[in-house]
């Protein structure tokens, strides 16, 4: 279908899904390397629902449930019929602004219901949703800005001092009573499910990150007529990810759109206890976890999953003794793998967890529905099966393309070389994966350099480009390290030129001015010389080991007392360092908001008592942290503005760890 779109130039490939031929899930593969989507086992054939834009099925829910709550907060609860009010008012604000159809708007709001009135008053209004995060570097965000073209933002008062100029804001809080005025009634705005829904950026290897464009139909694919997860009425799903996360697709729509609530944590909430209380107070029956986040709570404190019947986990290869665990701690859940890029709507396969499962490596199972998968050689040739190839994707959840990326689109997303159809489309993933015995798919690792880390897919390449940008620096690699199963740890070699002052901490602050948190690498060592293959390029795997740079730590000074002794052995522990000095800083040692997290839980019960994980953030070395403790965690006495500052920090270091942990 052919249409204006907002975006100069974006590159898209307009194409409708690939149909599929109706086979039972015993003959689900076959020997040309072709996966079908998952079919309804009941019927023996694929479920159908007519395809819908995501407001138009919310707007059926709302009709016809409207006194069901919708959205659970620390504050109360929104119904579908108040819900729907909400959206609509802003919808037709949104047009009273000028928004115009398909054009994306950016969003930019701390955990609230305003979040999800903002998502429903910007499609209702015919537009899509950009998710911005505050704590990104200024830069990122201005370029996103300028990517997608937004000229409004959706925002809150308080953070509008943190978004670069550029787009006209609309605070949400502050202009509440204009709101209420506005018509109550549904829009008549009608748009094919092949509409631009959202926009949301991954990193990219030219150093620049990319927008995926989601159309409705890939969301409406990913929660309508699937039964790889429960997604009824009944269920309630706590809403954890970021909104820059694709994860929070999940969490959101599925509820949504088929009757459920999703429940939201509160804004600032920071350690896993708060998750665990959010998990009672909200009856939440179903989560995602990214693989690291799952295996932290296995080890730390399962028993807060217990109220939960369903667990979606990935990101990340699983690891099996923590599910065994977490399968035994909690014998009535059910356990899905989920895998999938964004650029085909947040999953691809899943894999509902078997005992059996747990003899070697977790599957990543089969194709939701309306969606194939294809096993490829490099000369695009079914693999025989057990062998590994690259998984291409097809079908209703594949993007529309990357925003004014065209030769990136072209390359990714390729034509279907398979299909009758002029312009069916298969996404090259770029993962390598091989079918098991029993025809489900393995995932087995990458063909290029792109990594996971938390959950997010990360081009060492950008992070290369952005640090080789800062003066001194002549040349640098990134690599990941895995301290244990889903956790990795990014480090980043550099040699100066000799010439201009470079130290660790100038090429740290260098990288967190313009990188997000999770692409900001652990650890920076200093090299005299970067090894050479003997093709003269950078031999990574002759790296030495981040612990043996001098440079890299204060000098090393001993734990003194039982308190010092205690957290050195907590961070040497999950860290994977043989000695840390008293006064190295967490965060320059390797720590991330997941292993603050692991310390934070461990270090509590070991001193018998609660502490706020934000006193980790206020005093990040193990010196600095002992002599609070000792002193009876008591603050030195602050005047009124000090006070107040310091609440403003550690409101945005709750804020940034958060983001971290449910990433």
């Amino acid at each position: 279908m052919d249409r204006d779109w907002p975006l100069e130039n974006p590159g898209f490939v307009r194409s409708a899904a690939t149909p599929c031929t109706q086979r039972s899930l015993e003959s689900a593969v076959r020997p040309d390397g072709y996966f079908p989507r998952r079919l309804d086992a009941a019927s023996g054939g694929e479920r159908r629902h007519e395809v819908h834009t995501i407001h138009k099925w919310f707007e059926q829910y709302a009709s016809r449930c409207p006194d069901a709550p919708a959205v659970s907060h620390d504050r109360g609860v929104l119904t579908y019929q108040e819900l729907n009010v909400r959206a609509n008012q802003l919808a037709r604000r949104l047009l009273a602004l000028g928004l115009r159809p398909q054009e994306a708007v950016g969003i930019c709001l701390q955990s609230s219901p305003n979040v999800i009135v903002g998502l429903l008053g910007i499609l209702k209004a015919g537009g899509a949703y950009a998710p911005l995060d505050s704590a990104h570097p200024v830069e990122r965000l201005a370029f996103m800005i300028r990517d997608t073209k937004i000229r409004f933002i959706l925002t809150q008062s308080d953070l509008t001092p943190r978004l670069p100029p550029g787009a006209q804001l609309f605070e949400m809080d502050a202009e509440a009573s204009l709101l209420e005025a506005e018509n109550t009634e549904d829009l008549r705005i009608m748009l094919p499910p092949e509409s631009l829904a959202y926009v949301m950026y991954t990193s990219g290897s030219t150093g620049q990150p990319k927008g995926v464009a989601i159309p409705h139909r890939g969301v409406v694919r990913l929660v309508k007529g699937n039964d790889f997860a429960w997604m009824g009425a009944e269920e309630v799903y706590l809403h954890l990810a970021p909104l820059t996360f694709d994860a929070s697709t999940l969490e959101i729509w599925a509820p949504l759109l088929n009757g459920g609530r999703v429940a939201l944590m509160p804004a600032g909430a920071t350690d896993l206890g708060e998750i665990g209380a959010a998990i009672r107070r909200h009856g939440v029956t179903s989560m995602w976890l990214t693989a690291g986040l799952f295996h932290t709570i296995v080890d730390t404190d399962v028993e807060i999953l217990k109220p939960l019947r369903q667990i979606l986990a990935g990101g990340d290869v699983l690891s099996v003794p923590h599910v065994r665990k977490a399968m035994d701690a909690l014998p009535h859940c059910r356990f899905i793998n989920g895998y999938g890029p964004t650029e085909n709507t947040t999953f691809t396969c899943c894999h509902t967890i078997r005992p059996e499962d747990l003899s070697g490596p977790i599957p990543i199972g089969l194709p939701i529905v309306r969606t194939h998968v294809r096993i490829l050689d490099a000369q695009l040739r079914p693999v025989p099966d057990g062998e590994e190839g690259e998984l291409y994707i097809g079908g209703d959840g594949l993007a529309l393309g990357y925003i004014n990326r065209p030769e990136l689109t072209a390359e990714r997303f390729i034509q279907d070389p398979f299909s009758a159809e002029p312009h069916a489309r298969l996404y090259r993933s770029g993962d390598r994966v091989r079918a098991q015995e029993s025809g489900e798919i393995e995932f087995r690792g990458r063909v290029d350099r792109q990594v996971k880390v938390r959950g997010y897919r990360i081009e060492p390449g950008e992070i290369e480009a952005v640090l080789a940008e800062c003066e001194g620096v002549r040349q640098v690699a990134v690599i990941t390290r895995e301290l244990c199963a889903g956790d990795r740890e990014l480090i980043a070699y550099y040699t100066g030129d000799g010439v201009t002052p470079l130290t660790t901490r100038i090429l740290r602050m260098h990288a967190e001015a313009r990188l997000p948190h999770y692409m900001v690498p652990s650890r920076f060592v200093p090299l005299a010389e970067m090894p050479l293959n003997q093709n003269g390029k950078q031999d990574r795997a002759a790296l030495p080991s981040p612990d043996s740079a001098s440079e890299h730590q204060p000098p090393y000074v001993e734990p003194e007392g039982n308190l010092e002794h205690i957290i050195a052995r907590l961070w040497q522990e999950t860290l994977g360092t043989a000695t840390i000095s008293v006064n190295a800083n967490f965060f320059e040692v390797g720590g991330t908001s997941l292993r603050l997290a692991q310390v934070h839980c461990r270090l509590q019960s070991l001193i018998g008592r609660e502490l706020p994980i934000t006193r980790l953030l206020q005093y990040p070395t193990i010196a600095l942290l002992a002599r609070w403790l000792s002193s009876g965690m008591a603050s030195p006495a602050l005047n009124d503005a000090q006070e107040r500052a310091r609440h403003q920090k550690e409101a945005l270091a709750r804020q940034r760890l958060l983001r971290g942990a449910r990433a």
